[in-house]
């Protein structure tokens, strides 16, 4: 199904993961799914996801759309909002916690201040 952006998007199951080792002492190793889809012209296309597992959804046979180029149908990416796009919103929302005492903060200041 081609979409307004040029890419195509069809469904990706995740067959497998990737284990990418840490050259450092100080952070993990990623775990990454495999993807695997038929693309428009036939050809069966298999990709690391760019996002790590994070979450159950990751499973063996999880199903995910994706949109790729013809052109580049490696650089697949999952479109939906359940997979791992997901985990971006999750700490988007995070992150506007501490914004939000800050502000509670700034405000009490404010009303406690003593006027000249």
């Amino acid at each position: 199904q081609n979409n307004p952006s040029g890419f195509i998007t069809t469904t990706a199951t995740v067959t497998g993961y990737d284990l990418v080792k840490s050259n450092s002492a100080h952070y993990p190793d990623e775990t990454y799914p495999v993807l695997q889809f038929q693309a428009s012209d036939g050809r069966t296309i298999t990709v690391r996801s760019q996002s790590q597992i994070n979450h159950a959804h990751d499973r063996l046979g999880t199903r995910y759309q994706v949109a790729y180029s013809t052109t580049d149908p490696v650089s697949a990416r999952p479109v939906t909002s359940d997979g791992p796009i997901a985990g971006s919103v999750f700490l988007f929302f995070i992150g506007l916690f501490p914004l939000s005492i800050g502000g509670i903060w700034l405000m009490h200041l404010l009303r406690h201040q003593a006027l000249p």
